[in-house]
């Protein structure tokens, strides 16, 4: 059953509503954990140790993603609310002009943040190893690349919902998961790439 956002809501309907959701969120929210039983488990503690270091900044910068995602979608479906198409195609794409502009300046920052952060974070971390900030560093400079993609999968997250496809989000993460577990294997296992092929 199709929930439309023009309907009156029960709890029934926005629990169909947010259920797909709640389990995109969930397993975007697992994509480190993924990395961190692989990297444990196939590269060693040292390499699971440098991800840790480094993973918060890719966190925050995952903050803009979600900021102009719920405020856009938000915006967007007020104007669709109010009958403004046009009002909302064009703050929709306003939004993602906006937030993939702050991504790609985010991953042009972070590239360069991230080796005197991975030392700074060694320094004061107790038990860091030069060979974890070494760690650190390769992988937040591989994922610092990506980080305007991580910041557009965010923000699209949200528009699924406006657009009254919940599911869809949900289905992208899944297949998002599977993807990085399947590569994660594939690089470090295969290709024994180390922390590089997370």
């Amino acid at each position: 059953m199709q929930i439309k956002l023009s309907d009156h809501f029960t709890y029934r309907k926005i629990f169909q509503l947010t259920f797909a959701p709640i389990l995109m969120m969930i397993f975007v929210a697992l994509y480190c954990f993924g990395d961190g039983i692989i990297i444990a488990n196939t590269v060693g503690p040292d390499a699971f140790g440098g991800v840790n270091l480094i993973y918060p900044l890719t966190l925050i910068v995952s903050g803009i993603g979600v900021m102009f995602g719920t405020g856009g979608a938000a915006i967007t479906g007020k104007y669709l609310g109010e009958k403004k198409k046009d009002d909302a195609n064009n703050a929709f794409t306003n939004i993602v002009i906006a937030a993939f502009t702050l991504g790609l300046l985010a991953s042009i920052v972070c590239y360069f943040v991230v080796e005197p952060l991975a030392r700074g974070m060694g320094n004061i971390t107790q038990g860091s190893t030069q060979k974890m900030v070494d760690e650190a560093i390769t992988y937040g400079h591989i994922l610092a690349i990506g980080q305007f993609a991580f910041v557009l999968q965010h923000l699209f997250h949200s528009f699924f919902v406006v657009a009254e496809k919940p599911i869809f989000g949900f289905i992208f993460s899944l297949l998002g998961g599977v993807t990085n577990i399947l590569l994660d294997l594939l690089f470090i296992l295969v290709f024994h790439m180390g922390v590089a092929g997370a």
